[in-house]
């Protein structure tokens, strides 16, 4: 399966009132979650055939290889006791920078071909909405959150936080994931979305439709491919995200077993 696909992605509304998502009890009348989708048709490229490289640096995002040897994924102890160290090793090599600590890990599974949504317990669904996974604010808060008063000094120096994502099993042709490149995205398309947590709120980016968003994905992608993509960067001379979203490939053949994927997130800085 190649070639580029036309696909429906949900943006958001951005002329709906404040959104807000909460991951506790609202209160009374109030939904779970305001965000108004805003669905649209758009061209997503696979890279198998895009004719070029890309680059973490350059671009926000790659498409790299990555040993899959571990596959305990659910084993949240095992993630953190042999996955993370290995990562940040790997990481550390591709970037030659300074990883401060590898911070989140999420293993996403979609059992029901009807669940669209982000679904609750420890494996959570597909997300099919486009989003960031961090703001200015939220990811300063990440940060002091993971390291504590020596976040302090961490946050004198330019930084990034990165995800890998990779398919569990393979190939996959189920909910794959499209990331639209950063350069392609203008300040007036992020949305802040607030997020209500028990330890207290945070933020997302939403992402509203511009026609000049470019999309990317990789087909059939296997357990040892791994998009690798900046979820938020300030080294430059502005931030830099990299909206994505799962989408439903529309001729997708054969039916095929439902996605299974893992992501790992990590703090990277600059000297």
């Amino acid at each position: 399966m190649s070639g580029s696909v036309r696909a429906t992605i949900n943006y958001i509304d951005q002329h709906a009132p404040k959104p807000t998502t909460y991951y506790i009890e609202p209160p009374e009348g109030v939904p779970v979650c305001s965000v108004v989708d805003d669905p649209r048709a758009v061209s997503i490229t696979d890279v198998r055939d895009a004719g070029r490289e890309f680059s973490i640096e350059r671009d926000g995002f790659d498409f790299i290889k990555l040993p899959a040897d571990f596959r305990d994924f659910d084993d949240h102890e095992q993630v953190k006791a042999r996955l993370y160290p290995e990562m940040q090793e790997i990481t550390e090599t591709l970037l030659g920078r300074k990883v401060a600590a590898v911070f989140d890990h999420a293993t996403r599974r979609r059992p029901d071909p009807n669940a669209r949504l982000r679904g609750g317990g420890v494996a959570r669904q597909p997300l099919h909405r486009v989003h960031c996974d961090f703001t200015p604010v939220s990811a300063r808060h990440q940060i002091m959150r993971t390291l504590g008063d020596a976040g302090k000094a961490w946050l004198e120096r330019p930084f990034a936080l990165v995800n890998y994502w990779r398919p569990i099993t393979g190939p996959l042709r189920d909910d794959p994931l499209a990331i639209c490149a950063p350069q392609s995205v203008a300040p007036d398309d992020l949305v802040r979305v607030r997020h209500v947590y028990p330890y207290g709120e945070s933020e997302i980016y939403g992402v509203a439709h511009n026609p000049d968003h470019r999309w990317y994905y990789m087909s059939d992608m296997q357990p040892d491919d791994a998009i690798f993509f900046k979820v938020y960067d300030e080294s430059g001379q502005r931030p830099l995200v990299a909206p994505h979203s799962a989408f439903s490939l529309p001729t997708p053949g054969a039916p095929v077993p439902p996605r299974e994927s893992f992501e790992l997130r990590l703090m990277v800085f600059y000297d």
